[in-house]
């Protein structure tokens, strides 16, 4: 649920200071390196889906040992299901690869596509930085003091369910005011 209450302003100056990465990071995406970490995992799935499994969790403990364990992973290693992660402490959105691959993203792609794909990824991942999460965290990521006394009371008094539909409505079109604007500058920066 998003917060309503949360002033346009602070809105932006979150979204706008927030840092997008693509993963794995251009370092990583050389085929030696590539082929070095995905050396252990089963290469077909020829075996039954147990013996796969097995394999792709030795291969992976293996990989905790190397050097570039660290590098690659991130604090929330579940998130590797999903296309798209936002980082509250870090004002972070992070995106997979195949995010930007179809059927995610097509290069033609039309107006429509906002609403699904990878345009609907980075919508519900900016919604996160205005939550009810979010709004504790200020554009640096530290814990915000600038929240009103009347905003913190909404944020930690709403029940479950209560106005929900109006609260993520207004945090929909709080996200999609700054899209136009957001996603073409942080293709000029590189960031995606």
């Amino acid at each position: 649920m998003s917060s309503p209450n949360l002033p346009r302003k602070k809105r932006k100056l979150k979204f706008t200071h927030m840092d997008v990465k693509l993963w794995p990071p251009d370092a990583f995406l050389v085929s030696e390196k590539l082929d070095m970490m995905y050396a252990g995992f089963p290469r077909a799935q020829s075996e039954p889906f147990f013996g796969t499994w097995v394999n792709s969790r030795k291969a992976l403990q293996a990989l905790m040992l190397s050097p570039l364990y660290y590098d690659l992973m991130i604090p929330r290693y579940s998130w590797h299901t999903r296309n798209a992660l936002y980082l509250y402490t870090a004002n972070s959105a992070w995106f997979s690869i195949s995010a930007l691959l179809p059927p995610s993203f097509f290069p033609q792609g039309n107006a429509v596509m906002s609403y699904s794909g990878l345009g609907f990824q980075l919508t519900r991942q900016l919604l996160r930085a205005v939550d009810d999460t979010g709004i504790h965290f200020d554009h640096a990521g530290k814990v915000a003091t600038w929240l009103t006394k009347k905003s913190r009371g909404v944020s930690t008094n709403v029940k479950p369910g209560a106005g929900a539909k109006h609260a993520v409505y207004t945090g929909i079109i709080g996200a999609l005011e700054f899209l136009p604007t957001e996603i073409p500058r942080a293709l000029a920066l590189n960031k995606i």
